[in-house]
């Protein structure tokens, strides 16, 4: 897994989107601190990948909504 700043992804998109295809994982940081995540996606596995991140966007929501009513 490869760590980019914010800043190498404006100045060298090319490489970090080359990097996203090789690793299929990339973090991006902004003020050295983890910020983002990119990942591969392809035509196969784009619907996949999408429903995945959806389910993980809907457990964290349900997982604060537990943490604020207790």
């Amino acid at each position: 897994m490869r760590f980019y700043s914010i800043h190498e992804l404006s100045n060298n998109t090319e490489t970090v989107l080359s990097s996203v295809a090789a690793e299929h994982l990339v973090v991006i940081t902004e003020n050295g601190k983890p910020s983002a995540l990119m990942i591969e996606v392809s035509e196969e596995n784009f619907e996949e990948t999408l429903s995945i991140l959806k389910q993980m966007k809907d457990m964290r929501k349900n997982q604060r909504e537990d943490e604020n009513v207790t």
